[in-house]
């Protein structure tokens, strides 16, 4: 696991920043798969809206795998 306080957003008052936790937590699970990559023990699951939920920083270190229906 990568040390979480990495991707912390200081906040030195209530207000001073404008930040979006899911795109600190996109990039956590991007340093997570980044760790696990020769292990394989780390998947993220999630629905195509991906992106539009800010997480889209993981495909900086792996693909989306498609299972079409057989």
């Amino acid at each position: 696991m990568p040390d979480f306080r990495v991707h912390a957003v200081t906040v030195p008052s209530p207000g001073a920043v404008d930040a979006q936790d899911t795109l600190a937590l996109g990039k956590f699970l991007r340093d997570v798969a980044k760790l696990n990559q020769d292990q394989h023990n780390f998947r993220m699951f999630g629905p195509d809206e991906a992106i539009s939920n800010l997480l889209g920083a993981i495909f900086e270190t792996t693909n989306r795998q498609w299972t079409p229906e057989q």
